[in-house]
């Protein structure tokens, strides 16, 4: 139904505000405290704000890419209020712009100025929050499509972005701190955050398997259908059974490359994640939907 262009965009808006939104949740909780951010787990947690300039970039030019033709990003930018779609792509814009400024002073500067911090923080943890929030109510508001139609799948975007994001950063910090293990309360984190989306997924997909028979269909492809494979394999087996697996692991040998793998089978899951959810759609008889 949609482009390979879109579910990238879908994957890396959903990162990259994920990332955004707890680094500067650390970063503000850090500075109410009259705090200095200092020690391993502050370094890895800011890696959220690089992560996320990338993701949104890389989301930006994958949205710019769908449109096909250039010009059409002009009109957008020119009629942002009507649509959503346009209201949605300008918040995506306006969040790259923030995400890379912030970025770009923590990368090249010694010492930000704390109003333009102050600033990033919250006006770019609103704009991340209507970035994860965004993407599932534009497909929940499809009413031919009533595999969406329901308000659980922006909850699922949203669980799935944040754990996606806290994936990256664990996957970053991973890298750079070399032999390093990881602070127990991210490798902890990455485990119960897989455990509530788990649990979301598995609500969404009982609700929509009642719910008509056009979203039944669509839960038979992806649970026994043409996507079953991928779907049990990347999806349940890479973004939660192996973490989860690997979480264990670690609790008994904390090393780094446990958690870096269980970071990026999170990153893999996510992503095929909305691969399924959008490829399995199948559209509803005359459009009666039931989410508005």
């Amino acid at each position: 139904m949609f482009s390979a262009y879109i579910i990238g965009y879908l994957f890396l808006a959903g990162l990259g505000s994920g990332a955004y939104l707890l680094a500067t949740a650390y970063a503000v909780s850090d500075a109410l405290k009259r705090t200095a951010a200092s020690g391993e787990l502050a370094d890895r947690v800011r890696h959220g704000f690089p992560v996320a300039a990338l993701s949104m970039v890389g989301a930006s030019l994958f949205l710019f890419l769908d449109l096909g033709v250039p010009e059409l990003a002009w009109l957008v930018a020119l009629t942002p209020f009507n649509s959503i779609v346009a209201t949605g792509a300008l918040v995506v814009a306006l969040f790259t712009a923030v995400a890379v400024v912030l970025a770009w002073c923590g990368l090249s500067m010694r010492a930000v100025p704390r109003a333009l911090l102050w600033f990033c923080w919250v006006v770019g943890g609103v704009l991340a929050c209507a970035t994860m929030v965004y993407t599932g109510v534009f497909l929940a508001g499809m009413v031919s499509v009533d595999f969406w139609n329901t308000w659980i799948l922006p909850v699922l975007f949203v669980s799935s972005s944040l754990l996606c994001g806290a994936a990256a950063i664990l996957a970053l910090g991973a890298l750079k701190a070399g032999a390093r293990k990881p602070p127990r309360s991210l490798a902890g984190g990455l485990a119960l955050g897989g455990l509530f989306e788990m649990a979301v997924l598995a609500l969404y997909l009982f609700d929509r398997t009642l719910a008509s028979p056009a979203a039944r269909l669509s839960c038979d492809l992806l649970l026994v259908g043409q996507y079953a494979g991928l779907f049990w394999s990347a999806v349940v087996g890479c973004g939660f059974v192996m973490p989860l697996v690997l979480h264990l692991f670690y609790r008994k040998a904390p090393v780094a490359v446990l958690v870096l793998v269980s970071a990026l089978g999170v990153m893999v899951g996510g992503l095929a994640l909305r691969y399924c959810i959008v490829e399995a759609a199948a559209h509803t008889p005359l459009g009666l939907g039931v989410f508005p």
